[in-house]
């Protein structure tokens, strides 16, 4: 989606910034996102925390910094959303409806302003350029860092020492850092707490620093970083380093759920156990593991997640596949044929390829599912390796 025609920023709402640092476009970009859900403020916080100590401390800055609100409207009301979670928009039916006027919700002005602006600074850029999108649980949480399984969004968030998490972003259709993934863009999404945990505030504000730091957009020789990774590492003491996710419970408008009480974010499930109660039925856990984002809200789509830790030596070893580019024998394996037109995506019978042939394309970063009749249709992530600037 890369295009090098230069964009101007439309007129937007002016309270949509929360502050703009510009060096030039060829330097680095960071672009951090904060209350993209209007009932998760601490975000907001944090980044202008972050641009106060800026300014009043006279730190350099060696690139560019933007910062945004998300749903303004929802902000105001201290909503998820208003109409529709903004974070489910962002798919190219939706896109093209809402440029179109045809999408006929509250959150279409917020979703264009957003896109008019990243599409200008990516489209301008001739540096690499990072989405930062800040967000907070409902339930008590450990913080914890949520991307695309790419070789280039790991690399930075592992810079922060929170529990990396794959797999979700591959099984939720319309998110922000799902939409921007694809024109090149590193992106990455950071979930500091509870909503209204002060320590929330705190933590999105030391990964926002660990993350200027990483990229090398502000220069932090006078920063206290050691004070920052330090937050960090003792809210994440007892927590698994990496976990993937294995089952997504998704709920509908007209869905009844409610989770059984008790659980946080990576609380241990035996398999049996009870976990919530779904339309007049119990539900308990597929398998033991961990859950994840367990939904303690009225508003949400997410249920709740269950999910395996991971070694890190499966992060070096996928790595390795990678680089030495062994997808291109992927279709060799028995029930895995090339897609016709695209390279990023195998088309599996279920009924032939085996646990371990699905275990080999998640290594190699094919996460994505979509069934289509009766067989399923696997994809990973343009630039995995290397960026549109690269």
């Amino acid at each position: 989606m890369m295009t090098s025609s230069p964009k101007m920023m439309a007129k937007v709402d002016s309270s949509r910034w929360i502050g703009k640092i510009e060096q030039g476009p060829t330097f680095p970009s960071i672009v951090l996102v904060g209350g993209l859900h209007g009932n998760e403020q601490s975000g907001i916080t944090a980044i202008e925390r972050v641009f106060s100590k800026i300014n009043s401390e006279n730190i350099p800055v060696l690139g560019n910094i933007y910062a945004l609100r998300g749903n303004l409207k929802a902000i105001q009301s201290s909503q998820r959303f208003i109409d529709h979670d903004l974070n489910r928009l962002w798919t190219p039916t939706k896109v093209d409806a809402a440029k179109a006027g045809r999408l006929g919700v509250s959150e279409t002005d917020e979703l264009l302003d957003i896109l008019s602006i990243s599409e200008a600074i990516i489209y301008n850029s001739k540096a690499d350029v990072t989405f930062v999108d800040l967000h907070t649980t409902s339930s008590d949480s450990s913080p914890f860092m949520v991307i695309d399984d790419t070789i280039r969004n790991r690399r930075i968030a592992q810079s922060v020492p929170v529990t990396l998490v794959l797999g979700v972003l591959e099984q939720l259709e319309g998110t922000l850092s799902g939409y921007l993934s694809n024109y090149g863009v590193t992106t990455l999404v950071f979930e500091a707490g509870q909503h209204d945990a002060l320590s929330s505030i705190d933590r999105h504000e030391a990964a926002t620093w660990m993350l200027l730091d990483a990229l090398k957009v502000v220069d932090t020789s006078n920063v206290d970083m050691k004070a920052y990774r330090a937050l960090l590492e003792a809210s994440t003491k007892s927590k698994p380093k990496i976990v993937e996710t294995r089952l997504r419970f998704g709920l509908k408008d007209e869905d009844r759920f409610k989770m059984e009480p008790g659980f946080s974010n990576f609380s241990s499930v035996k398999k049996g156990q009870l976990l919530a109660h779904y339309n007049g039925h119990k539900i308990s856990a597929a398998f033991t593991g961990k859950i994840f984002m367990p939904l303690y809200q009225k508003q949400g789509d997410d249920g709740f997640f269950l999910t395996k830790r991971i070694a890190p030596f499966w992060l070096r070893f996928s790595e390795w596949l990678r680089r030495v580019n062994a997808d291109r024998l992927v279709h060799y394996l028995p029930g895995v044929k090339k897609h016709p037109e695209s390279v990023n995506t195998y088309v599996i019978n279920k009924n032939i390829a085996s646990l371990k042939t699905m275990q080999i394309l998640h290594l190699l970063g094919f996460r994505k599912e979509k069934k289509v009749g009766k067989t399923l249709l696997v994809s990973r992530r343009a630039f995995d390796l290397k960026g549109p600037w690269d």
